[in-house]
């Protein structure tokens, strides 16, 4: 059985909890499991496999809907509990949107002289 179609089993399996313990389990290099988790998940040959099994997003949409709709009685269904849930089903999908993060590379005297353009006799007072 080839690496995407044992993927497709381990994500199936529930055994996981994130796509990078998935896809390091079944042999996939800590390189890619971090950096390249979307593509391979979203990958036709496991995409394939988890419908043949019967995993598709229907069907994590359908369990995440009776988690969350599941009334609060114990301290295990939890609202956080259940985003959390949600969150991580939709993130082995592949279907989860990735945090977006900006980095701004600038000294001190780049943003005075930036803010300060039209004023040049202010720049760094």
């Amino acid at each position: 059985m080839s690496r995407h179609k044992k993927l497709a089993h381990v994500i199936a399996s529930g055994k996981v909890k994130t796509a990078y313990e998935a896809l390091t389990k079944v042999g996939f290099s800590s390189n890619t499991a971090s950096k390249q988790s979307s593509r391979v998940i979203k990958n036709k040959e496991v995409q394939n496999e988890l419908k043949r099994i019967g995993f598709t997003e229907n069907d994590a949409n359908s369990v995440i809907g009776t988690i969350l709709k599941t009334p609060v009685k114990t301290q295990l269904i939890t609202p956080s509990a259940q985003i959390e849930a949600a969150k991580e089903v939709f993130k082995v999908l592949g279907r989860y949107a990735p945090d977006k993060h900006i980095n701004l590379n600038a000294s001190l005297s780049d943003l005075l002289n930036a803010v300060h353009k039209d004023d040049p006799e202010n720049v760094g007072n």
